[in-house]
């Protein structure tokens, strides 16, 4: 076996249909977040729950993309339908976070700029919105832009 463990598992994390669920997981949280951060609501608590009839998502019925198709856009419950807006935010977002591995074959370089162009977008769309974003995707946004820079101008493999 070649490899340490940690590049294995880099090779493993790094494969655009992992990066594909981890960004549609992402976009799941940021449509929370497009929600309820211009009304000033909290973002982790409670959890999601149908908009009409306020019965609590299952965690089985909140698997990005896949639960509004099995579903058929609708609550499992009262059969009120749920937007498309949803699947498709987390869609785009899952192919914003798979992007960069076409572009860098390097982890670091990879997760970095995935990072950045996540919370860019979020921040663009938070703006448009409210005029405002919160600080964890500034911080997102210039820790992956920071990132990305440093291995560019420096040449390290990472």
């Amino acid at each position: 076996m070649t490899g340490s463990y940690w590049e294995l598992v880099f090779q493993f994390a790094y494969h655009p249909v992992f990066l594909f669920m981890w960004g549609a997981c992402l976009g799941s949280f940021l449509n929370v977040v497009f929600y309820r951060y211009p009304l000033g609501l909290s973002v982790v608590r409670p959890g999601s729950a149908c908009p009409n009839c306020k019965t609590p998502i299952a965690a089985y019925d909140n698997v990005p993309v896949l639960a509004w198709l099995w579903l058929r856009g609708s609550c499992r419950h009262c059969k009120a339908p749920i937007s498309i807006r949803y699947p498709i935010y987390e869609a785009c977002f899952g192919l914003l976070f798979a992007l960069p591995y076409f572009v860098h074959k390097e982890p670091i370089t990879g997760l970095s700029l995935a990072l950045w162009s996540l919370c860019a977008v979020a921040i663009l769309v938070l703006l448009l919105r409210c005029a405002r974003a919160p600080i964890y995707l500034w911080i997102g946004l210039v820790g992956g832009l920071a990132v990305y820079l440093f291995k560019l101008i420096h040449g390290i493999d990472m």
